[in-house]
């Protein structure tokens, strides 16, 4: 038997096992990076999404009464959409990351609304006010 051809598979087998032991440590930190890079793209998509949503109600005060616009959300995670102390709130959450935007809007939203992906917004004129609903106009 050849000794020398053993004694090399062995240092190829430690040296293997020692990658892949450095890659087992690796790992959870590259997971937190991962979900830390995601949230904060998720959080740039939520900001654009509510800035879009008060430049098309500023575009609806000139509409007439009974108009309807749909404002498209792609979130990769729920999103919460809500009226408090007269400013529109934003929420995402994912585990234990959590943000939200908040912007003075003269628009009326009678629910919390869950916006999900596929979710359909729509801003309705009645009355002369702005409403936000979730599902048909």
């Amino acid at each position: 038997m050849n000794f020398s051809t053993a004694q090399i598979s062995i240092e190829y087998m430690l040296v293997i096992a020692a990658f892949l032991g450095a890659a087992a440590l690796l790992m959870p930190a590259a997971q937190r990076m991962n979900e830390a890079s995601s949230f904060a793209l998720e959080a740039q998509n939520a900001k654009a999404f509510l800035g879009l949503l008060g430049l098309k109600a500023g575009e609806m005060q000139e509409y007439a009464d009974g108009s309807c616009f749909e404002v498209k959300a792609m979130p990769n995670f729920e999103w919460l959409l809500e009226k408090r102390d007269g400013k529109i709130l934003l929420e995402i959450r994912k585990g234990e990351n959590e943000k939200a935007f908040e912007r003075l809007m003269d628009i009326e939203i009678e629910n919390e609304i869950k916006i999900i992906s596929g979710s359909r917004i729509f801003l309705s004129k009645s009355n002369g006010g702005i409403s936000v609903k979730d599902g048909e106009c």
